[in-house]
Parts: structure tokens; sequence; C-alpha cells
């Protein structure tokens, strides 16, 4: 039965600070995960981004935002580019908690709150709805593994974590991408079990291709590197694999898409297509194109939690050739849908791997057909959703 009455749907609120409408806020996630539970057939309001609050509100946002911008900017010109992390801040979260507060009483009753990457909006906000909270890392991870995140002064370390460890307890469930996040809820931040779950997460695209559509034949030489960040999605290890590979006499070029290499790695057999918004078709129809047209999706990150990247990809059965870090474990499953190597692999190292897959063409074609088949069985949003309903029919 659901909570709020015989009712054939639930009534659902996206929580977010950001605009959960906007395909470029966290890699799309909140915009899909709203779009795959209005196709189940749930009704979903969007009560972010955090904008125009009544007057006091906006008063105490607006000066609360500025003192905070201007104590991060004397913190880094006075200790050494240490800074002060304000987004994740206690005081943010007072605000945060009474904006969503009364954006949820003004709505007609809900039955259940999803909150994608908005531990701060969550962390302090009071209410009889139930609370799912979503990520794909904790603070304690990420602190000294993304730079983002790290060298924080110590004041903005404890107010990061407390805020967290607030929105974990004040949770009713936390939905974790990949085992190693979850682990560090319970060990890091002492949450129960019983309010952990881990569901991968799934391929951002807007229509899924069909099988047939997807299924390779033959080989196009091309390797895929996605990436905003060149240096810390491994970007000079994936051109060493180019090089390596192009010196064995394999005719491949990289296409990089997302960032703009240094001058140093200008090749040509190196193809750079800078950032694409995905809220543009034209944009959008090109990376999907991408996917298509390459015969590996190649990402030796150097930190990452769960790439979407790596769903999309396997929507168009692409394999994924990347590094066993953070939280990859949770969506590439070894000869299944790609590979990954230890985090000491060089571009050789790589290079080995990918000439002994292009050697043997029907192991190739049968990885693609695995790597396809993992998009159907656990990598669409249509999956992740099915499995959220039935955790909230479970409380």
């Amino acid at each position: 039965m659901y909570p709020s009455g015989m009712r054939n749907k639930i009534r659902i609120a996206i929580i977010s600070a950001e605009d959960p409408a906007d395909r470029k806020g966290w890699s799309g996630i909140p915009y899909f995960i709203s779009r795959a539970l209005q196709e189940g057939g749930d009704e979903v309001v969007l009560l972010g981004p955090f904008s125009n609050p009544e007057l006091p509100l906006r008063i105490a946002s607006s000066l609360t935002f500025r003192l905070s911008k201007g104590i991060n900017w004397l913190i880094k010109k006075f200790t050494n580019s240490r800074r002060y992390n304000y987004d994740d801040s206690l005081t943010v979260g007072v605000i945060f908690a009474r904006f969503f507060e009364k954006k949820l009483q003004e709505q007609e009753p809900f039955d259940l709150i999803i909150a994608p990457a908005s531990i701060t909006a969550i962390s302090q906000i009071k209410t009889a709805v139930p609370i799912f909270n979503v990520g794909d890392a904790t603070f304690k991870l990420l602190n000294g593994y993304y730079p983002y995140i790290s060298n924080l002064v110590s004041i903005s370390r404890f107010e990061t974590y407390t805020t967290e460890k607030l929105a974990l307890h004040n949770s009713t469930l936390n939905i974790y991408s990949s085992e190693w996040a979850a682990d560090s809820a319970v060990k890091d931040y002492q949450v129960p079990t019983t309010k952990i779950k881990v569901i991968p997460f799934e391929a951002n695209i807007e229509v899924a291709p069909s099988k047939a559509e997807v299924q390779k034949t033959n080989f196009s030489f091309k390797l895929l590197f996605l990436g905003v960040d060149w240096l810390r999605k491994g970007g000079p290890i994936a051109f060493e694999c180019l090089t390596t590979l192009r010196g064995t006499g394999l005719d491949v070029e990289l296409i990089v898409c997302g960032c703009v290499p240094p001058p140093e790695f200008q090749n040509p057999h190196v193809q750079v297509i800078p950032f694409l918004d995905k809220n543009k078709p034209e944009s959008y129809n090109l990376f999907v194109n991408l996917l298509a047209d390459s015969d590996f999706l190649l990402l030796p990150t150097r930190a990452d939690c769960t790439p979407v990247a790596f769903c999309e990809a396997a929507a168009y059965g692409l394999p994924s050739i990347t590094t066993d870090t953070g939280g990859i474990r949770g969506i590439i499953e070894e000869g299944v849908n790609g590979y990954m190597l230890p985090l000491a692999a060089v571009g050789k190292d790589y290079a080995n791997l990918i000439a002994r897959l292009y050697a043997d063409k029907e192991a190739y074609l049968q990885l693609c057909l695995s790597t396809r088949a993992k998009y159907e069985r656990e990598l669409n949003w249509s999956v992740w959703s099915k499995k959220v309903k039935e955790l909230f029919l479970g409380i």
C-alpha cells in the first residue's frame, strides 16, 4: 500500500540545489532519474534548483554566500591555496533546509523524496516524508582523491563531513552506485547497513538504440576518450596507448571528446572535440554517433567514482578499457563489458590489451554483444527506477 493511500502511482519530490532538469548537472543523472520515474508511471515534481527564495531567506542566503566566498578568498590567499568549501557548510545546510521545507509545504503531500547528489540540501531538512539519498561517493573517499574537494582547512573538513553525516542519518535510505561508496558510509559515517543499498548508475541516453542497430561487424580502429579533465581521466596514458599501437602497425585514431589536451599532445591521429552540451540536439547526436562509431571507450582514469560514460558506452555495445580505481567495479564486469587495469598500468599496458583484442575479431565481437547484454540487464534507468520503487514499497 502506498503511504498516502490506495493510489496507482507514487508522488515523488526531486530535491536538488542545482537544476534537475539540466542534463549537464551531475552528468545528467538527476534529469534521467526524474524521467525514468515518470516513464515508470509515477508523478515527479522537481523542487530544485535553489533560486529566488522569499525576502528574509534571500537576504540571509545572499549574505551567507558573499561572506563564505570572502572567507574562501582570504584562506586561499594566506594559507598556500588551502580553501573553505562553503557549498557544504552547516550554514548553507540551514538555508537549503528552510527553502526546501517551504517548497514541500506548498505542494500536495508527497510519498517520497529523492535527493541526487544533494547532501547539503537534505542534511538539516525536517519532514515526515521518506528521503532516498542518491550518491556515488562520500567526502571521506573524495578528500585527497579528487582535487576539487581536497586541500580544505580543518574547519571546512569538519563542516563538510558533519553535513554529510547529518544527511546520511537523516535519510531513510542511502542508495549508492557502488560497494566502494556504500562501505564508506557504513565505516566512516556509522550508517546502519539497513539504511544502505547499492544500485549501479545507468546510461544517460535519450532513446536507446535497438540491439540490431548497434551490432558491430567490423573494426573502425577508433578509440574514444571521454572526459572534461584531461589529466584526471588519464589523457597522457591514452595518448601513450595510441602511439604504442601505431608503432606496432595498427592504424588507430584517438578521439578526445570533452576537453582540449595540452599542446604537447597534438598529433595528426588525435581528433579533438571540445565539451559537448547534451542539452543541444546537435551536440547530443554527435555524442551518440561517437559511441556508435568507436571500437573501445578508453578511459585510463586516475580517480573516478562510477562514470555513467561506461553505461552509455554499453548501450552501444562499446566495451570500456579503464582503471581499477574508486567505484568503477560497480559498473565494469571484467571480460563482460570491458577490462580494468591496475592504477600503476601505463600506456603500453593498455596498448597490449587492446592489441590482443584487435587480433581476435570473434572474441571482440562477442565482447560487444555481452557489453550490450549487460546494458539491457542492468545498466538502464528503467531497471534503476524499478529497484527504487521496490525499495520504497518495502519501507
